[in-house]
């Protein structure tokens, strides 16, 4: 517009003027008509180097993109940074926490194996305490299953057992000298023949074996077939006996009575010879006569000295018969039955016996009388009630002078004993039943019972050789074992190293244990 100004200093000075002034609008640069702003300036460079100005702004575009973009990435690789190392954090403070614990655990858990080895040490203790007092009651199955309790299991290295339990341990093991091998049913009843060379032992049910007693082998199994055998449990079945001449072995089998002759291996059976079970035989002295006496509460006697045996005598006692003994002159014949009572007969005459008053005695048996046995050398005869006691009867076979007393242990139980006997010189009384046990009784009172213990369960007969020095045991834990007797009441060995001794210690008053500083051997117990 300055072509058109009134002023005449305003407009343009001549018509070049004009000319170049539009000359360089249409070249795009800066005219004189207007002034010369920065933005007017910036418009016509632009329009003069439109091409630059684009490519310059597509670079600072790609620039700004860029930057943008690497900005982006800087700031989430950093959040990520960040997320990681919190992650990281929180990964270590939850180990250190895990640490912790596992140590707290680890520190709970000693504390607890402290304890429970604390508990099995005071426990182990505890059952040795009560594994002495078991062997001290004569108790060897439960002293035996205590120690075995203390024997760790594959792997176990916390191994409490000491010479305590070493010692009970020796102690708690049998002392038979052989056991011959096992029954297919509890053994009641054992029988050496005469010479000692054979034993004889039966089942319940009537079945027989055979061993050589000095090489401990089975000889043979006697087996009667054509008489059922018995599967009836009954503990006062011991119908088992010996010939004394050694060439019979008299067994009940139910009802029957079968003679077996150990050499030809023939027998003889009387069918029915009691009309209930036969519970005891025994050969009178010389072998002439056989007595039985069954469930029928009859006692009878036979004559042995034909091939089969004949009935001369039969006496009802109006209880069960549960044994016999015959004296050792064979002229006095002892029933002991389900009473307090124990019948007796005078065969002085076996043709006419004679029934003599019954032995009964104020406190005496309170129960039934479930085994009896005569002396070999006197008239002494011993009875054993089901209330535990033995009673011995000091001149059986007179029916107006005896005095009967009371067999008593110093310690422990005898239980109920089934079974009783002597040796053959009549000096030491045998007695067998609950307690597993077989107790040796001397006679004359100068030395203390003892126990021979091995069986497991009940011990139902036992027997001694002709010569006293072996006994025979059978049970119901189907073994039959023998034991060395000869010795029985050999002096006890003194409590003495030979040297000087430095220390001595008790345990639960009874077992003594002394060391000496110069054997190289541990303590000796006593």
């Amino acid at each position: 517009m300055k072509c058109l100004e009134k002023d005449r200093t305003r407009r343009y000075e001549t018509a070049n003027g004009l000319a170049a002034d539009l000359k360089r609008h249409l070249s795009n640069e800066p005219v004189v008509a207007r002034p010369p702003s920065t933005s007017y300036r910036f418009q016509k460079a632009f329009r003069r180097n439109k091409l630059l100005f684009v490519a310059a702004t597509a670079v600072v575009a790609a620039l700004v993109i860029g930057l943008g973009a690497a900005t982006v990435m800087f700031f989430r690789e950093r959040v990520a940074l960040k997320g990681e190392q919190r992650q990281r954090l929180t990964a270590v403070s939850a180990q250190r926490a895990a640490q912790k614990e596992q140590q707290r655990a680890d520190a709970q858990a000693g504390k607890a194996s402290d304890s429970e080895l604390q508990a099995r040490r005071s426990l182990y203790a505890a059952e040795m305490n009560l594994a002495g007092e078991t062997l001290y009651e004569d108790d060897l199955n439960r002293a035996r299953e205590l120690l075995a309790k203390q024997i760790p299991a594959p792997g176990d290295t916390n191994d409490l057992r000491g010479f305590e339990w070493r010692y009970l341990w020796q102690q708690a093991q049998s002392a038979e000298l052989a056991t011959l091998g096992e029954h297919d049913a509890g053994v009641h009843g054992v029988r050496f023949s005469p010479d000692g060379t054979l034993l004889a032992s039966s089942e319940i049910n009537g079945t027989v074996k055979l061993w050589d007693s000095r090489t401990r082998k089975l000889i043979d199994t006697l087996r009667d077939p054509t008489l059922p055998l018995s599967d009836d449990y009954d503990v006062e079945t011991k119908g088992l006996a010996f010939s004394p001449d050694g060439t019979r072995i008299a067994v009940g089998v139910g009802r029957a009575i079968v003679l077996w002759d150990v050499v030809s291996r023939q027998r003889v059976v009387v069918t029915n010879a009691h009309s209930q079970t036969v519970n005891f035989l025994a050969f009178a002295p010389g072998g002439k006569f056989l007595a039985s006496g069954a469930d029928d509460s009859v006692v009878k006697l036979w004559d042995a000295s034909s091939a089969e045996p004949r009935e001369m005598t039969a006496w009802p006692v109006g209880f069960r018969v549960l044994c016999l003994a015959f004296s050792y002159d064979g002229k006095t014949l002892a029933a002991s039955t389900g009473s307090p009572t124990i019948n007796r007969w005078d065969l002085s005459n076996p043709e006419a016996p004679v029934e003599m008053p019954p032995l009964i005695a104020k406190d005496g048996h309170s129960g039934w009388v479930l085994a009896i046995a005569f002396s070999p050398r006197t008239n002494v005869l011993v009875s054993a009630g089901s209330g535990g006691e033995i009673i011995a009867w000091d001149s059986a076979t007179d029916p107006k002078v005896f005095s009967p007393r009371k067999l008593t242990l110093p310690h422990g139980s005898i239980g109920m004993v089934y079974v009783l006997g002597f040796t053959p010189d009549g000096q030491t009384m045998l007695s067998a039943g609950s307690d597993n046990n077989i107790t040796l009784w001397d006679i004359s009172g100068r030395e203390q019972p003892f126990k021979l213990k091995g069986h497991v369960w009940s011990v139902f007969s036992i027997d001694v050789t002709s010569d006293g020095r072996m006994l025979a045991s059978g049970g119901d834990d189907r073994t039959v074992k023998l034991w060395d007797i000869s010795s029985r009441w050999r002096a006890k060995p003194k409590m003495s190293h030979g040297e000087w001794m430095w220390g001595v210690a008790g345990f639960e008053h009874r077992y003594c244990s002394s060391s000496n500083p110069f054997r190289k051997t541990g303590p000796d117990f006593f």
